[in-house]
């Protein structure tokens, strides 16, 4: 790394060793502490403090930064136990992106000060023996736990997410599927690497920008001058993507490291203001970290699953944890303090400095990255083998046995491979290693099974046990969770994106049937999810009987104007609100032929109770019927559980998976049929088609019925095409 060389590295055992969520090095005398006479500033996780001349070796390791750590990982790992309380926990993470970018730059700028250059190879080194030991350990380990506990069907979607979390890109995946960190749809045991994501694109960038920025100073304080000036303008830059983002799509603000930029650099633009003299009046300190406090506090403690976030949500953690940063350095007016350092303590200092230098958030905060890393999956993937939440004891056991894994971790991994002498002393040697782990992550996705491996051991197992599962029908179960239809993919059926910019509903791209035909008559089918899996029957009805079909849907949004709750956000759905206006103003404008309601009607009953969702049946299909004729789809019944996962877990014998029509389905369906009935509407009840003699049949022929537990499959929906016509067709006056 001669050629991008601009400094020597100096010392030893660096002290100021950072990882996106991890503790320092430990304060080992003698190794990485650099004398006050002999630099100017200190390594990034110290407290800032001018030579002196005659100024003994000391280490003045920030006891506070290891605590802000400390509380930076309970907070998120507390939220991911989905205690209430914790609501908010999520903000820990921005704490942790402010820690990065103060310690970091920091760092950069006291090697700077000390040798005059800064070396690109001794940093990028440092950050491999610290962050990849680990944080491949537990991938690998994670995969293997994977493979032995989730259903095959679970694990084809996390080899794309291996491979982009193995090359330190999981947060662009994770964006680029418009993954809503705080209700996901699938959980994903990588999710937690985004962070980690975020921070080592911003290693790899931030040093060569400070060079680029320095170029030209001619003193220390033009460089700390210019470097602050530009990252200032970078932050604001950032701080604008994040505001905007946001607003239009919030996952992309969420994971990707341009609109998180500002938070790094927030702490970055702190690390350079304390070397150009910011100092707090000690009289105002208590007040400042008290301030600093509470805006951390509060975010966690209120926040939630319906908080915009990043955007302007995220100022209050991000400011707080300066503040902190800021309140706590342990140095008035050029003197340094007798307190803050080595574990001594001023009274002098702030009340909630010293509380962050306790040894109880201390030693949270030195296992805080290996904790993060292996809480997560340690979490989730018992939830996954079992199909539903953990109870409060397992949850309890799970998180006792996440840190028991973090301290083993840390021991015989993290701090062992940070410190191995022979990494240590050539670089060279901690870029080779870097590469050879990162090559044993990539292999290891290697374990993860595809479409083709699981049919094929699943006709195998079938064969050996006397099964019926023929090599064709198990390539349709493990197609089935993908087989949906094309409104998914070209976004006629929307998400539930609680950030999602309301954007105007475009009836024309979501056509099929006779599309060329201006005057051919029009059907919309209309509602969730559940109107969304009739679309492929529809559209065949569509183009053998002349007519056009708009199909216009939206996840857990019935077009039946009753209030809907997203449970995972335990928030109202306006967005829900916002595409029935939408789609009410068209059906007027328009005045097609025929509209067709779908949606699962069970779910709203759930949440409003019958007989509310009843009457708000009828008031719809009343107020639809002033403008065209209306047709409503029963709701068929849902399954007890993956449809898919039962056939191949019974190896072909569908008979367990097949399941009957509960007589409180019945009672609830007639109530609907007969609001319908007398508000003009037209009931359609496919029932017969796949539950005939009240019975749900799970396959027909070669073909999947279900695509989960309550969705039909596109193959199987465009098969009927033909029964259904026989019960629509001559209610659709066409």
């Amino acid at each position: 790394m001669a050629g991008s060389e601009i400094g020597q590295q100096s010392t030893g055992r660096d002290m100021s060793e950072v990882a996106p969520i991890g503790p320092p090095a430990n304060n080992r005398s003698g190794h990485g502490s650099v004398p006050f006479a002999e630099s100017g500033v200190t390594d990034a996780g110290r407290a800032p403090q001018p030579a002196q001349q005659g100024a003994p070796r000391q280490s003045s390791f920030r006891l506070d930064v290891e605590g802000m750590r400390g509380v930076a990982v309970a907070i998120v790992v507390l939220f991911h136990a989905e205690l209430s309380w914790f609501s908010g926990g999520f903000v820990g993470v921005d704490v942790f992106f402010v820690l990065s970018g103060f310690l970091i730059t920091g760092l950069l700028l006291d090697e700077r000060d000390r040798s005059g250059r800064i070396s690109f190879g001794d940093f990028y080194a440092r950050r491999a023996r610290r962050l990849l030991p680990a944080s491949i350990l537990v991938f690998v380990a994670t995969i293997l736990a994977a493979v032995a506990m989730m259903s095959p069907l679970d694990l084809l979607d996390l080899g794309s997410q291996a491979r982009w979390t193995a090359l330190f890109g999981s947060n662009i995946w994770f964006a680029r599927h418009a993954t809503d960190y705080l209700q996901p749809d699938v959980i994903s045991p990588f999710q937690q690497y985004w962070s980690l994501a975020v921070e080592e694109q911003f290693y790899l960038i931030w040093p060569p920008v400070i060079l680029l920025l320095a170029l030209g100073a001619r003193s220390r304080r033009a460089l700390l001058k210019r470097v602050g000036i530009g990252l200032g303008v970078i932050c604001v830059a950032s701080f604008t993507s994040a505001v905007w983002l946001t607003a239009v799509r919030q996952p992309s603000a969420f994971f990707l490291l341009p609109p998180r930029a500002w938070e790094l650099g927030a702490g970055g633009l702190l690390a350079i203001a304390l070397r150009l003299g910011l100092r707090v009046r000690p009289r105002m300190r208590n007040a400042l970290a008290l301030l600093g406090a509470a805006a951390v506090v509060l975010p966690t403690l209120r926040y939630g699953a319906a908080t915009v976030f990043p955007g302007w949500a995220a100022l209050p953690p991000v400011l707080g944890t300066v503040a902190l940063l800021a309140a706590g350095t342990p140095e008035i007016g050029g003197v340094p303090e007798a307190g803050g350092v080595n574990g001594s303590v001023n009274s002098t200092r702030p009340v909630i400095t010293r509380l962050l230098e306790t040894r109880p958030l201390r030693l949270i905060g030195k296992y805080s990255y290996s904790l993060y890393l292996w809480h997560w999956p340690v979490l989730v993937l018992p939830a996954a083998a079992a199909g539903r939440r953990l109870t409060s004891l397992e949850t309890l056991q799970a998180l006792v046995l996440s840190v028991a894994l973090a301290v083993c971790s840390y021991h015989l991994v993290e701090d062992r491979f940070r410190h191995l002498k022979v990494l240590v002393r050539r670089p060279a040697l901690s870029y080779g290693f870097g590469i050879a782990v990162i090559a044993v992550a990539v292999i290891s996705v290697g374990a993860l099974p595809t479409k083709a491996s699981i049919a094929e051991s699943a006709s195998r197992k079938a064969a050996a046990e006397g099964g019926a599962l023929s090599s064709e029908l198990a390539e349709a179960v493990v197609d089935a969770p993908d087989d949906q239809a094309s409104v998914y993919a070209n976004d006629c059926h929307r998400p539930t994106e609680l950030d999602e910019n309301a954007e105007p509903v475009e009836p024309s791209k979501c056509v099929s049937g006779v599309t060329g035909e201006p005057s051919a008559p029009t059907v919309m089918l209309l509602g969730d999810s559940h109107a969304a899996h009739w679309q492929p029957a529809l559209a065949e009805m569509a183009k053998s009987q002349g007519w056009k079909l708009v199909s216009l849907s939206r996840s857990f949004c019935p077009l039946v104007e009753v209030p809907v709750e997203l449970t995972a956000a335990r928030t109202h759905y306006d967005q829900c609100d916002t595409w029935r206006e939408q789609i009410f103003d068209l059906v007027a404008r328009t005045r097609p032929t025929a509209v067709v309601l779908g949606h699962r009607s069970s779910y709203y009953v759930g949440q409003v109770g019958r007989d509310e969702w009843t009457a708000a049946l009828g008031e719809t299909v009343a107020k639809l019927a002033q403008s065209t004729r209306v047709l409503v789809l029963r709701d068929l019944p849902n399954a007890p559980g993956s449809v898919p996962k039962c056939i191949l877990s019974n190896s072909g014998d569908v008979e367990p998976c097949e399941f009957g029509v509960k007589d409180a389905a019945k009672a609830r369906v007639e109530m609907e049929r007969n609001s319908v009935i007398r508000s003009g509407g037209m009931f359609i009840d496919p029932l017969s088609i796949v539950c005939p003699d009240d019975r749900c049949d799970v396959i027909d022929g070669d073909l999947v019925i279900y695509s989960d537990s309550n969705h039909l499959t596109a193959s199987y929906s465009r098969s009927v095409a033909d029964d259904l016509a026989r019960l629509i067709a001559p209610a659709l006056g066409i």
